[in-house]
């Protein structure tokens, strides 16, 4: 009886335990092949797609099984994202960007509008990336400006490509409306971080240059690479303030323990040496000497 699901559940298990795979594969296609319902029919392409991607290693057949998916159900949330993974893991770029157009699509028929342009700089940056067509993903971008003019990733997507033609006016153009978004988030401190790096790279404007870092290291202390730009000024121009708050934000940020003592005994230097300030050098020694009590000689 094929319609005897407990029986089916029962063969498919004793087919994996006993791993004769080829088996399973046969007998959930001629499952297949009689499932009454869309959800019968997409429970067995589900696990025929984990069958041929974790015993056969046949990416393709796993791929076509959750296209067969996709075309009872679009809106899968869960096989569209299995879909994108493979589709990254095979380098099939162009169908990646033919999945997240068709979810462009639907995003803009549910009227979803931050999810459409999330999923158009995806595109764009596939394109640049992957697929080095420029062109489309320059009209990718300009799409998504043309709804949100702000959209602080197009803008910066948009800059990556004047910056690989080395116009660096329009790339600063672009960035600096980028970074006037007023967002706040992690996407526009990398932005100003950029910026930076171009003020001192290309246009040899130091003083620029800091200016973007502290906003960057402002907006998102995580941001290393900014912080240790910026402490770099700071020691060359003499900014012992500056210099402190940045050995601070690296000590924040820091996972390893050494490498934090190391920092806490340096921004003891500074309070002491450069600032005047005892009482606050002791306290980051004393923390050093916390992180290492086996290191009795950290206050000396």
């Amino acid at each position: 009886n094929p319609q005897d699901e407990s029986a089916a559940e029962k063969l498919s298990m004793l087919f994996e335990q006993s791993e004769r795979f080829q088996d399973l594969r046969e007998f959930m296609l001629d499952q297949l092949n009689t499932a009454y319902s869309d959800d019968k029919r997409i429970g067995i392409l589900k696990s025929l797609a984990t069958l041929e991607e974790t015993k056969f290693k046949d990416m393709d057949d796993a791929i076509g099984h959750l296209n067969d998916i996709i075309m009872i159900r679009p809106d899968d949330e869960e096989v569209t994202e299995s879909l994108k993974n493979l589709y990254k893991r095979t380098e099939r770029w162009q169908d990646l960007v033919d999945l997240l157009e068709q979810n462009t699509d639907r995003a803009r028929d549910n009227n979803n509008t931050a999810l459409e342009l999330s999923l158009l700089v995806q595109i764009g940056e596939i394109l640049d990336e992957k697929l080095d067509d420029p062109e489309r993903a320059t009209d990718i971008y300009e799409r998504v400006l043309y709804t949100d003019s702000e959209h602080t990733r197009a803008l910066s997507a948009l800059s990556r490509l004047y910056e690989a033609k080395s116009d660096w006016e329009k790339c600063i153009e672009v960035l600096n409306k980028a970074a006037s978004s007023g967002k706040g988030d992690k996407d526009e401190a990398e932005v100003h971080y950029r910026l930076a790096r171009l003020y001192l790279n290309q246009m040899e404007d130091k003083e620029r240059a800091a200016e973007e870092l502290r906003v960057a290291v402002r907006q998102d202390p995580s941001h290393m690479e900014a912080n240790r730009e910026l402490m770099k000024y700071c020691k060359s121009t003499g900014d012992y303030q500056g210099l402190l708050e940045s050995l601070l934000r690296e000590e924040e940020n820091a996972d390893d323990k050494a490498e934090k003592v190391a920092l806490l005994i340096e921004i003891a230097a500074v309070y002491s040496s450069n600032l005047g300030d005892e009482r606050n050098a002791v306290r980051a020694l004393e923390k050093a000497r916390d992180l290492t009590p086996e290191k009795v000689d950290v206050l000396l």
